[in-house]
C-alpha cells in the first residue's frame, strides 16, 4: 500500500513506492464541445483545480486547459467576445504530461525534468485503471520529492552516526 501524498514525510516509504495516483487531487474531464463561457463557469466553480483534460467523444484526451491561462485569455482586451462563445477544442493545449496511475516519483520526475519552461509547473494528468482521468499538483510531487530526500539524509546521517559509535 502506498501512503497518499501529504502522510509521505511520516513514512520512511522508498521513493520508488510513490505512485502517481497517490497524488492526484481531483477527478474531471471537459467535452471539448464546451464553450469558452461553460469552461470559465467550471474552473469558477471548480478553484482547486490548475488543469483540466479535454475529452472528445469516445473519451480520448485530446487536450487540457490550464486554468490561469485561459482565464487571463478570457480576460484580455475582446478576451470573451472571441473565445467565450468557442469550443473549447479551439483553445485547448496540447503539450501536456500524462502518465499512468502506477508510474513512480522518479519516472514522473524524470518527465518533469524534460517539460518547457512555460509548462514545467502545470499539473500533471493521471490515466487511472478505472478509465478516469485524475490531476496531480506537480507541486505536490516536488514537495514530496523534497520531504522524500530530506528523510534518505536523516537516515544516512544516522547510519553514519551509528557506524561512528561502533
Amino acid at each position: 500500500m502506498t501512503a497518499r501524498a501529504s502522510d509521505i514525510s511520516a513514512t520512511a516509504e522508498p521513493i520508488a513506492a510513490v505512485r502517481a495516483l497517490d497524488f492526484v487531487t481531483a477527478y474531471a474531464v471537459l467535452s471539448r464541445d464546451m464553450l469558452g463561457r461553460e469552461v470559465e463557469a467550471w474552473f469558477h466553480g471548480n478553484p482547486t483545480v490548475g488543469l483540466v483534460p479535454v475529452v472528445d467523444e469516445s473519451g480520448r484526451i485530446v487536450g487540457v486547459v490550464n486554468a490561469r491561462r485561459f482565464l487571463y485569455m478570457l480576460s484580455g482586451r475582446f478576451g470573451q467576445a472571441l473565445y467565450g462563445s468557442r469550443p473549447i477544442a479551439e483553445t485547448l493545449e496540447t503539450d501536456f504530461l500524462l502518465v499512468p496511475a502506477d508510474a513512480t516519483l522518479p519516472e514522473i520526475s524524470d518527465r518533469l525534468a524534460r517539460r518547457s519552461n512555460e509548462h514545467f509547473y502545470d499539473d500533471v494528468v493521471v490515466a487511472c485503471d478505472d478509465g478516469r482521468f485524475g490531476v496531480a499538483p506537480v507541486r505536490s510531487m516536488l514537495d514530496a520529492m523534497q520531504r522524500l530526500s530530506d528523510r534518505m539524509r536523516e537516515d544516512l546521517l544516522s547510519i553514519r552516526d551509528e557506524n561512528r559509535r561502533l
